[in-house]
């Protein structure tokens, strides 16, 4: 095993210890995600001002990115990954039991994009940190 650099020992001491809070945003943000996805269509918020594909993109790649920068290792982020993938798949699947809701393949295609967005930029910035 090499020993660390610098920057990454750095990192590493920053993360241990912010990795609860950042652990308690990624489930809070989760928790948000479920909420929202199975609400019935009568009570639901508005829609937002743009496609909601890419409010799926959005929401799945900030929770996934605020998740993978807790997560201490690239073997957990992926973990993380695809926990996040198959919570998109199962919340849409579930859709179809809920009153005025569908499931609708194109929203699990920008699910996959944002936890793959969240995962690649939360491995780039740990490699950029890494760097300096």
């Amino acid at each position: 095993m090499r020993p660390l650099g610098k920057g990454l020992q750095v990192l590493e001491r920053l993360q241990a210890r912010h990795r609860r809070g950042l652990k308690s945003l990624w489930a809070a943000g989760t928790l948000i995600i479920l909420i929202l996805s199975l609400l019935p269509k009568d009570i639901m918020i508005p829609e937002p001002p743009f496609s909601d594909k890419i409010a799926h993109f959005l929401a799945y790649g900030a929770v996934t990115w605020v998740g993978a920068i807790a997560a201490s290792t690239l073997k957990r982020r992926v973990y993380l990954g695809l926990a996040m993938l198959a919570l998109g798949i199962l919340l849409e699947v579930a859709q179809a039991f809920v009153p005025g809701r569908t499931p609708e393949m194109f929203d699990g295609v920008a699910n996959l994009g944002g936890v793959a967005g969240g995962i690649f930029l939360a491995q780039w910035q740990r490699r950029r940190q890494v760097r300096t």
